[in-house]
């Protein structure tokens, strides 16, 4: 779609829907009408979709959004949101010429592909591998994961559903928080423990007292031994998970984080078991 001269672009994830529209200057891209509307706040995507654009001056009569959860042909369905949709009856809807849809974390992989190293932050010392391909990765509502493949002079973007894997709890901490998740449902997965939604239940499992989102546990966990301990089990999980998924693919390249939660938490990353979890392969 790089030829359109506007386009409109969303990411809509499980907690907020970022709409722009996407303007192609030369070789460059403007992002014009920012917004961010809070997904909890419409009952539908339409809603939202209706709300922003009455607000810009000459909607663009195409689109692509970035969604979180599994593409498929017919109506999706967002993996940790109450929003479903017919991509046809959305296009004809709002009348555009061609519409898009694209794994969320397939275009987190695509943006980081191309970042810059003076923009990347270092966690662990290593020496990647140019000829293989890297992990993108994160915890924001959910857990995504898109693997970069190298190909030609530029990289093949794999999305993946990793954040539905299996917890695998290794210590006595984590199989309190396991056997808590599981009375609920049977299936744990590393998402119910590493991620925005699963924090608040990993707090609970804790002995954590209230209802309090993500934010609120990490704003806490300095005087709250609940929230330290949530806080602790979901960098040792994310770390593990990295871990895992790297043998998993061979993805001796790198593994890139981002996400909603990461940015917000670095200092906590540095001072976490991550890298311990994440290179303890048992070897």
């Amino acid at each position: 779609m790089a030829h359109q001269k506007s386009v409109l672009v969303a990411d809509l994830g499980g907690t907020n829907a970022r709409f722009a529209c996407a303007q192609w200057e030369a070789a460059q891209v403007r992002l014009t009408n920012r917004a961010v509307l809070p997904a909890k706040d419409y009952p539908t995507l339409e809603q939202a979709l209706a709300h922003y654009l009455a607000e810009v001056r000459a909607p663009p009569t195409n689109a692509c959004f970035a969604v979180a959860g599994p593409l498929g042909e017919g109506v999706f369905q967002f993996t940790n949101l109450d929003w479903r949709f017919d991509p046809l009856a959305l296009k004809k809807t709002f009348d555009w010429g061609a519409f898009h849809l694209v794994n969320d974390f397939a275009a987190m992989a695509r943006g980081a592909a191309d970042a810059q190293e003076a923009t990347l932050t270092p966690i662990a010392e290593g020496r990647p591998d140019p000829t293989a391909p890297k992990i993108v990765m994160g915890p924001g509502t959910g857990l995504g994961l898109a693997v970069l493949v190298p190909e030609g002079e530029g990289w093949r973007v794999l999305p993946a559903e990793g954040g539905h894997v299996a917890f695998a709890p290794q210590t006595a901490r984590e199989h309190e928080v396991w056997a808590a998740l599981s009375a609920i449902d049977p299936y744990v997965s590393v998402e119910r423990v590493a991620s925005g939604s699963g924090l608040p239940h990993v707090y609970r499992a804790l002995g954590g007292q209230g209802e309090l989102n993500a934010k609120q546990i990490a704003a806490r966990a300095d005087q709250d031994p609940a929230a330290a301990g949530a806080l602790d089990t979901f960098f040792s999980a994310l770390g593990v998970f990295a871990g895992n998924a790297v043998l998993t693919t061979g993805a001796r390249g790198g593994v890139l984080l981002c996400g909603g939660m990461l940015p917000a938490l670095e200092a906590r990353l540095h001072g976490s078991d991550f890298v311990p979890r994440f290179r303890n392969r048992g070897v």
